[in-house]
Protein backbone atom coordinates (compact mmCIF):
# COMPACT_ATOMS: atom_id res chain seq x y z
CA UNK A 1 0.00 0.00 0.00
CA UNK A 2 3.10 2.32 0.75
CA UNK A 3 4.17 1.94 -2.47
CA UNK A 4 0.93 2.77 -4.15
CA UNK A 5 0.98 5.76 -2.26
CA UNK A 6 4.07 6.61 -3.59
CA UNK A 7 3.45 5.78 -7.16
CA UNK A 8 -0.11 8.10 -7.30
CA UNK A 9 1.78 10.98 -5.56
CA UNK A 10 4.45 11.03 -8.20
CA UNK A 11 1.64 10.39 -11.24
CA UNK A 12 -0.44 13.27 -9.94
CA UNK A 13 2.43 15.57 -9.58
CA UNK A 14 4.09 14.87 -12.93
CA UNK A 15 0.22 15.26 -14.19
CA UNK A 16 -0.03 18.40 -12.93
CA UNK A 17 3.14 19.93 -13.95
CA UNK A 18 3.00 19.57 -17.02
CA UNK A 19 -1.09 20.17 -17.43
CA UNK A 20 -0.07 23.09 -16.13
CA UNK A 21 2.62 23.71 -19.22
CA UNK A 22 0.41 22.46 -21.61
CA UNK A 23 -2.73 23.93 -21.72
CA UNK A 24 -1.23 27.29 -22.45
CA UNK A 25 -3.59 28.74 -25.46
CA UNK A 26 -1.85 30.78 -28.18
CA UNK A 27 -3.48 34.21 -29.55
CA UNK A 28 -4.78 35.46 -32.82
CA UNK A 29 -5.53 39.31 -33.01
CA UNK A 30 -6.85 40.50 -36.22
CA UNK A 31 -7.60 43.99 -36.62
CA UNK A 32 -9.26 45.67 -39.52
CA UNK A 33 -7.05 48.65 -40.98
CA UNK A 34 -9.84 49.31 -44.01
CA UNK A 35 -11.91 47.26 -46.10
CA UNK A 36 -8.78 45.29 -47.65
CA UNK A 37 -5.78 45.66 -44.93
CA UNK A 38 -5.64 44.06 -41.91
CA UNK A 39 -3.15 43.70 -38.92
CA UNK A 40 -2.55 39.99 -37.50
CA UNK A 41 -0.95 39.76 -34.07
CA UNK A 42 -0.36 35.75 -33.43
CA UNK A 43 1.14 34.78 -29.77
CA UNK A 44 2.68 31.42 -29.24
CA UNK A 45 3.49 31.30 -25.44
CA UNK A 46 7.42 30.83 -24.72
CA UNK A 47 6.79 27.30 -23.33
CA UNK A 48 5.57 26.12 -26.48
CA UNK A 49 8.52 27.37 -28.40
CA UNK A 50 8.51 23.86 -30.37
CA UNK A 51 5.07 24.91 -31.99
CA UNK A 52 6.85 28.29 -33.77
CA UNK A 53 7.83 25.35 -36.67
CA UNK A 54 4.44 23.65 -36.71
CA UNK A 55 1.83 26.45 -36.22
CA UNK A 56 1.52 28.40 -39.17
CA UNK A 57 -1.68 31.03 -40.08
CA UNK A 58 -3.17 31.00 -43.56
CA UNK A 59 -6.25 33.49 -44.92
CA UNK A 60 -8.03 32.29 -47.88
CA UNK A 61 -8.19 35.71 -49.19
CA UNK A 62 -4.89 37.19 -47.87
CA UNK A 63 -2.42 37.59 -51.35
CA UNK A 64 0.68 38.73 -48.95
CA UNK A 65 2.91 35.52 -48.51
CA UNK A 66 3.90 35.68 -44.52
CA UNK A 67 5.86 32.52 -44.32
CA UNK A 68 8.85 34.30 -43.88
CA UNK A 69 7.79 36.19 -41.12
CA UNK A 70 9.97 36.00 -37.47
CA UNK A 71 8.89 35.99 -34.18
CA UNK A 72 9.55 38.16 -31.30
CA UNK A 73 10.00 37.16 -27.95
CA UNK A 74 7.93 39.65 -25.58
CA UNK A 75 7.02 39.36 -22.22
CA UNK A 76 6.60 35.71 -22.55
CA UNK A 77 5.06 34.94 -25.70
CA UNK A 78 6.59 34.98 -29.04
CA UNK A 79 5.12 37.52 -31.37
CA UNK A 80 4.73 37.65 -34.71
CA UNK A 81 3.10 40.61 -36.22
CA UNK A 82 2.27 41.58 -39.92
CA UNK A 83 -0.30 43.14 -41.96
CA UNK A 84 -2.27 41.13 -44.60
CA UNK A 85 -3.86 42.53 -48.12
CA UNK A 86 -7.06 41.61 -49.40
CA UNK A 87 -9.08 41.95 -52.45
CA UNK A 88 -12.39 41.93 -50.83
CA UNK A 89 -12.02 41.62 -47.47
CA UNK A 90 -12.72 38.38 -44.81
CA UNK A 91 -16.17 38.23 -44.29
CA UNK A 92 -16.86 34.54 -46.10
CA UNK A 93 -13.82 33.84 -45.81
CA UNK A 94 -11.71 31.62 -43.59
CA UNK A 95 -8.06 31.42 -41.36
CA UNK A 96 -6.46 28.12 -41.07
CA UNK A 97 -4.32 27.23 -38.54
CA UNK A 98 -1.48 24.56 -40.05
CA UNK A 99 -0.27 22.17 -37.66
CA UNK A 100 -2.98 22.59 -35.15
CA UNK A 101 -3.96 19.43 -35.15
CA UNK A 102 -1.60 17.73 -34.50
CA UNK A 103 -1.18 20.03 -31.01
CA UNK A 104 -3.19 20.14 -28.05
CA UNK A 105 -3.31 23.75 -27.44
CA UNK A 106 -6.15 25.98 -28.64
CA UNK A 107 -6.02 29.83 -30.61
CA UNK A 108 -7.95 32.59 -29.01
CA UNK A 109 -9.06 34.62 -31.42
CA UNK A 110 -9.88 37.95 -31.43
CA UNK A 111 -11.15 39.82 -34.81
CA UNK A 112 -11.80 43.83 -34.75
CA UNK A 113 -13.37 45.32 -37.58
CA UNK A 114 -13.33 48.57 -39.03
CA UNK A 115 -15.66 50.64 -37.15
CA UNK A 116 -13.33 48.90 -33.24
CA UNK A 117 -16.43 46.15 -32.93
CA UNK A 118 -14.90 43.24 -31.10
CA UNK A 119 -15.77 39.27 -30.84
CA UNK A 120 -13.29 36.48 -29.77
CA UNK A 121 -13.86 32.71 -30.59
CA UNK A 122 -11.76 30.02 -30.32
CA UNK A 123 -10.35 27.74 -32.71
CA UNK A 124 -9.87 23.93 -31.43
CA UNK A 125 -7.35 21.19 -32.95
CA UNK A 126 -10.71 19.38 -33.62
CA UNK A 127 -11.72 22.62 -36.01
CA UNK A 128 -8.75 24.46 -36.94
CA UNK A 129 -10.37 26.99 -39.15
CA UNK A 130 -12.67 29.62 -38.61
CA UNK A 131 -14.93 31.64 -41.42
CA UNK A 132 -15.20 35.38 -40.34
CA UNK A 133 -18.86 36.46 -40.40
CA UNK A 134 -20.01 39.77 -39.63
CA UNK A 135 -21.28 41.54 -36.24
CA UNK A 136 -22.19 38.07 -34.33
CA UNK A 137 -25.80 37.53 -32.92
CA UNK A 138 -26.46 37.90 -29.04
CA UNK A 139 -26.93 34.13 -29.34
CA UNK A 140 -24.30 33.46 -30.96
CA UNK A 141 -21.94 35.62 -28.32
CA UNK A 142 -23.77 33.47 -25.69
CA UNK A 143 -22.45 30.61 -26.60
CA UNK A 144 -18.80 31.69 -27.17
CA UNK A 145 -18.62 33.32 -23.65
CA UNK A 146 -20.16 30.54 -22.43
CA UNK A 147 -17.33 28.01 -23.60
CA UNK A 148 -14.46 30.39 -23.16
CA UNK A 149 -15.72 30.47 -19.43
CA UNK A 150 -16.28 26.65 -19.21
CA UNK A 151 -12.80 26.23 -21.22
CA UNK A 152 -10.49 28.69 -18.88
CA UNK A 153 -11.90 27.72 -15.71
CA UNK A 154 -10.67 23.86 -16.59
CA UNK A 155 -7.66 24.54 -18.44
CA UNK A 156 -6.70 26.69 -15.21
CA UNK A 157 -4.94 24.11 -13.35
CA UNK A 158 -4.29 27.02 -10.45
CA UNK A 159 -7.87 27.70 -10.01
CA UNK A 160 -8.73 24.08 -9.89
CA UNK A 161 -5.81 23.13 -7.34
CA UNK A 162 -7.64 26.41 -5.32
CA UNK A 163 -10.98 24.41 -5.56
CA UNK A 164 -9.49 21.14 -4.85
CA UNK A 165 -8.13 22.54 -1.66
CA UNK A 166 -11.15 23.96 -0.51
CA UNK A 167 -13.07 20.66 -1.20
CA UNK A 168 -11.00 19.00 1.24
CA UNK A 169 -10.60 21.32 3.45
CA UNK A 170 -14.96 22.23 3.86
CA UNK A 171 -15.10 18.53 5.21
CA UNK A 172 -19.68 18.23 5.27
CA UNK A 173 -21.44 18.88 2.00
CA UNK A 174 -23.42 21.79 3.53
CA UNK A 175 -19.67 23.51 4.27
CA UNK A 176 -18.44 22.87 1.20
CA UNK A 177 -22.23 24.61 -0.37
CA UNK A 178 -21.17 27.29 1.23
CA UNK A 179 -17.17 27.51 1.07
CA UNK A 180 -18.21 27.43 -3.12
CA UNK A 181 -21.08 29.78 -3.24
CA UNK A 182 -18.55 32.40 -0.95
CA UNK A 183 -15.95 31.82 -3.65
CA UNK A 184 -18.26 32.11 -6.73
CA UNK A 185 -19.91 35.48 -5.38
CA UNK A 186 -16.24 37.11 -5.15
CA UNK A 187 -14.30 36.16 -7.64
CA UNK A 188 -17.41 37.60 -10.07
CA UNK A 189 -17.64 40.83 -8.19
CA UNK A 190 -13.98 41.19 -9.00
CA UNK A 191 -14.15 39.94 -12.09
CA UNK A 192 -17.09 42.19 -13.25
CA UNK A 193 -15.58 45.25 -11.55
CA UNK A 194 -12.13 44.46 -13.80
CA UNK A 195 -13.52 43.52 -16.76
CA UNK A 196 -15.83 46.91 -16.95
CA UNK A 197 -12.75 48.76 -16.37
CA UNK A 198 -13.99 50.22 -13.09
CA UNK A 199 -11.23 49.02 -11.01
CA UNK A 200 -7.47 48.44 -12.79
CA UNK A 201 -4.98 46.23 -11.13
CA UNK A 202 -1.90 44.71 -12.28
CA UNK A 203 -1.90 41.22 -13.12
CA UNK A 204 1.81 40.02 -12.42
CA UNK A 205 1.18 40.83 -8.54
CA UNK A 206 -2.61 39.08 -8.95
CA UNK A 207 -1.19 36.21 -10.80
CA UNK A 208 1.43 35.45 -7.87
CA UNK A 209 -1.29 36.18 -5.15
CA UNK A 210 -2.93 33.43 -6.69
CA UNK A 211 -0.29 31.23 -6.67
CA UNK A 212 0.26 32.16 -2.79
CA UNK A 213 -3.37 31.52 -2.01
CA UNK A 214 -3.04 27.93 -2.80
CA UNK A 215 0.31 27.40 -0.91
CA UNK A 216 -1.67 29.02 2.15
CA UNK A 217 -4.43 26.83 1.57
CA UNK A 218 -2.19 23.62 1.51
CA UNK A 219 -0.27 24.71 4.11
CA UNK A 220 -3.57 24.58 6.54
CA UNK A 221 -4.42 21.56 5.01
CA UNK A 222 -0.83 19.76 5.90
CA UNK A 223 -1.11 21.26 9.43
CA UNK A 224 -4.65 19.43 10.24
CA UNK A 225 -5.34 22.28 12.89
CA UNK A 226 -9.86 21.66 12.54
CA UNK A 227 -9.53 24.54 15.46
CA UNK A 228 -8.03 26.88 13.10
CA UNK A 229 -10.05 29.92 11.81
CA UNK A 230 -9.57 28.17 8.01
CA UNK A 231 -11.47 24.94 8.78
CA UNK A 232 -14.12 26.76 10.97
CA UNK A 233 -14.95 29.07 9.03
CA UNK A 234 -13.35 28.22 5.02
CA UNK A 235 -16.55 30.18 3.35
CA UNK A 236 -14.57 33.51 4.52
CA UNK A 237 -11.22 32.17 3.72
CA UNK A 238 -12.73 30.98 0.23
CA UNK A 239 -14.50 34.32 0.16
CA UNK A 240 -11.54 36.43 0.62
CA UNK A 241 -9.29 34.26 -1.58
CA UNK A 242 -12.06 34.68 -4.27
CA UNK A 243 -11.69 38.25 -4.70
CA UNK A 244 -8.11 37.63 -5.89
CA UNK A 245 -9.04 35.16 -8.50
CA UNK A 246 -11.61 37.22 -10.02
CA UNK A 247 -9.33 39.33 -11.14
CA UNK A 248 -7.39 36.48 -13.30
CA UNK A 249 -10.12 35.71 -14.70
CA UNK A 250 -10.60 39.11 -15.79
CA UNK A 251 -7.09 39.11 -17.24
CA UNK A 252 -8.08 36.18 -19.59
CA UNK A 253 -11.19 39.04 -21.30
CA UNK A 254 -8.86 41.82 -20.97
CA UNK A 255 -6.39 39.98 -23.27
CA UNK A 256 -9.44 38.39 -25.88
CA UNK A 257 -11.51 40.86 -25.80
CA UNK A 258 -15.32 41.88 -25.21
CA UNK A 259 -17.44 42.75 -27.98
CA UNK A 260 -18.39 46.06 -27.94
CA UNK A 261 -22.01 45.94 -28.86
CA UNK A 262 -22.76 42.78 -26.33
CA UNK A 263 -20.53 43.37 -23.43
CA UNK A 264 -22.79 42.88 -20.93
CA UNK A 265 -23.87 39.78 -22.42
CA UNK A 266 -20.45 38.28 -23.00
CA UNK A 267 -19.17 39.01 -19.90
CA UNK A 268 -21.81 37.38 -18.17
CA UNK A 269 -22.22 34.01 -20.07
CA UNK A 270 -18.62 33.97 -19.45
CA UNK A 271 -19.04 34.18 -15.70
CA UNK A 272 -21.58 31.02 -16.10
CA UNK A 273 -19.32 29.52 -18.06
CA UNK A 274 -16.62 29.24 -15.22
CA UNK A 275 -19.45 28.93 -12.71
CA UNK A 276 -20.37 25.37 -15.48
CA UNK A 277 -16.35 23.98 -15.24
CA UNK A 278 -16.19 24.84 -11.66
CA UNK A 279 -19.36 22.91 -10.65
CA UNK A 280 -18.07 19.75 -13.50
CA UNK A 281 -14.89 19.96 -11.41
CA UNK A 282 -16.23 19.85 -8.01
CA UNK A 283 -18.76 16.65 -9.16
CA UNK A 284 -15.65 14.71 -10.63
CA UNK A 285 -13.61 15.66 -7.55
CA UNK A 286 -16.26 14.74 -5.23
CA UNK A 287 -17.19 11.52 -7.32
CA UNK A 288 -13.89 10.42 -7.16
CA UNK A 289 -13.60 10.49 -3.26
CA UNK A 290 -17.17 8.65 -3.19
CA UNK A 291 -15.40 6.12 -4.97
CA UNK A 292 -12.22 5.82 -2.74
CA UNK A 293 -14.56 5.73 0.10
CA UNK A 294 -16.37 3.21 -0.65
CA UNK A 295 -12.47 1.19 -2.00
CA UNK A 296 -10.87 1.92 0.83
CA UNK A 297 -11.44 2.35 4.70
CA UNK A 298 -12.46 5.83 5.32
CA UNK A 299 -9.47 6.00 7.81
CA UNK A 300 -7.08 5.42 5.20
CA UNK A 301 -8.77 8.01 3.00
CA UNK A 302 -7.86 11.03 5.70
CA UNK A 303 -4.25 10.05 5.58
CA UNK A 304 -3.83 11.21 2.30
CA UNK A 305 -4.70 14.82 3.35
CA UNK A 306 -1.16 15.96 3.91
CA UNK A 307 0.97 13.92 0.69
CA UNK A 308 -1.94 15.90 -1.12
CA UNK A 309 -1.42 19.16 0.62
CA UNK A 310 2.77 18.49 0.05
CA UNK A 311 2.49 17.76 -3.77
CA UNK A 312 -0.24 20.98 -4.23
CA UNK A 313 2.19 23.21 -2.06
CA UNK A 314 4.81 22.28 -3.85
CA UNK A 315 3.84 22.54 -7.09
CA UNK A 316 2.02 26.34 -6.07
CA UNK A 317 5.32 27.11 -4.34
CA UNK A 318 6.79 26.99 -8.10
CA UNK A 319 4.43 29.34 -9.68
CA UNK A 320 4.53 31.19 -7.02
CA UNK A 321 8.59 32.12 -7.62
CA UNK A 322 7.80 32.32 -11.21
CA UNK A 323 5.72 34.74 -10.77
CA UNK A 324 7.79 36.87 -8.98
CA UNK A 325 10.33 36.95 -11.34
CA UNK A 326 8.24 38.91 -13.82
CA UNK A 327 7.46 41.57 -11.54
Amino acid sequence: MRFLKVVLLFLFLSFTSSFADEIRPCYLQVKALDKNNYDVVFKIPAKHKKLLNTLHVEFDAAKKDISDVKAVLVDGSYIKHYKINTKNGLIDTSVHINGLSASSSEVLLRVIDENGVALSDSISPNNPSYTFVGEPSRIETIKTYTILGVEHILDGTDHLLFVACLVMIAGTFTKLLWTITGFTLAHSITLFLSALDIVRVPIPPIEASIALSIVFLAMEIAKGDKNDLTYRYPGLVSSSFGLLHGFGFASVLMEIGLPQQEKIYALLFFNVGVELGQIVFVSILLSIIWVLNRTFKRTAIFQWDKPVAYVIGSISMMWLLERLLVF
